[in-house]
């Protein structure tokens, strides 16, 4: 039985920078200012509708008048990141540092371009690069953590979390180093995080993550409430119900724990193996075993390569006095890698 926890990823928030030109022989630079203006704005919108290429082609023409004009550079590499040419949006944007007093828009960019890709390593590099410009910086301590985070390199993330923590405190940033923590199998300080990230924001998601928290620890009872406060800001998400499910059924409340997974498989809309899955454990705990063997055979119809819930169906089948079939679910399980099922096999299938 398998429950989940959130993590965020970085969004990408994007800028342009307005220079004034030189006023050096006005009139031509003006024209100039002007036509490289008029295709920087065709190239925006261009870019807003995602025809990429065309928004390439058109600051490309506009570069060509006017190398100085600097919001164009931001905006080409958005495009030609958005085309998949990684390697050319990290180019334009060394072009755009060494053109710039102040590289850190360009580096920080270049950051949020990087980890968008999953190219992490260059993530820490650009971010480096911007932190050692401003010391500081929330977004790029933060952006690195998510990147050791990536990396699963989880007490440097956690340690990058708190620096930008020092600077601001962020319910997101909170629930991100909250899932470093458990990572790294500290799971009171993960719930110490979940706490400050519910005090900022009390957000389902959060909920939901201390509840998992909650359950590593097996304060059930505690998880149980982090699960219905995130049912009542979202009574639709079909996981909450199953995780609520899973608590309950440790404390052994295995009634209540079949309503909830039943809640959980008709908000799913027949769409999770899962939620059958454990619905069908319970039942079989509360002696149901006909209503089990149905769960399982439900659960294998979603995922017929869920080697576990043959050996579970074998089980019912067998308290059902159904020997020849339980011995042919055992069989299969064993297969797929199930040991307790060829144990089973072994034991029982002479």
């Amino acid at each position: 039985m398998k429950t989940r926890f959130l993590l965020t990823s970085m969004m990408l928030l994007f800028f342009t920078v307005a220079v004034m030109g030189q006023q050096n022989n006005v009139v031509v630079i003006s024209k100039q200012q002007k036509d490289a203006e008029k295709l920087y704005n065709k190239a925006k919108e261009k870019y807003d509708a995602k025809s990429y290429q065309a928004a390439v082609t058109d600051l490309q023409s506009a570069m060509k008048i006017k190398q100085d004009l600097l919001e164009i550079y931001p905006l080409l590499a958005m495009s030609e990141n958005a085309l998949g040419k990684a390697d050319d949006a990290l180019k334009t944007l060394d072009n755009y540092a060494a053109k710039l007093t102040g590289k850190d828009s360009a580096y920080r960019l270049a950051a949020r371009i990087c980890y968008q890709n999953g190219d992490y390593n260059k993530a820490l590099t650009y971010a480096d690069k911007t932190i050692a410009l401003k010391n500081g910086d929330f977004e790029m301590y933060y952006l690195r953590g998510l990147s050791n985070f990536q990396k699963a390199d989880y007490q440097a993330a956690i340690a990058d979390f708190s620096t930008a923590l020092g600077s601001k405190k962020d319910a997101w940033c909170y629930n991100d180093r909250a899932a470093a923590y458990l990572q790294a199998n500290d799971n009171k300080a993960a719930i110490e995080d979940y706490t400050e990230a519910i005090a900022i924001n009390p957000k389902g998601q959060f909920y939901n993550n201390r509840g998992y928290a909650n359950m590593k620890e097996q304060n059930y009872a505690a998880a149980i409430e982090d699960f219905s406060n995130a049912i009542e800001l979202n009574a639709k998400d079909y996981m909450l119900f199953n995780n609520r499910g899973l608590a309950k059924f440790h404390l052994k409340k295995y009634a209540d724990a079949v309503e909830d997974f039943s809640q959980a498989i008709a908000l799913s809309k027949d769409a999770d193996y899962k939620a059958y899955s454990n619905r069908g454990v319970a039942n079989f705990k509360l002696k149901n075993y006909a209503a089990a063997v149905s769960d399982f055979d439900n659960a294998l119809r979603l995922n017929p390569q869920f080697g576990e819930g043959y050996m579970h169906r074998g089980n019912a089948k067998e308290m059902l006095r159904q020997a020849e079939d339980a011995c042919s679910d055992w069989q299969k399980a064993a297969q797929m890698g199930v040991q307790k099922a060829e144990d089973y096999v072994n034991n029982q299938c002479k």
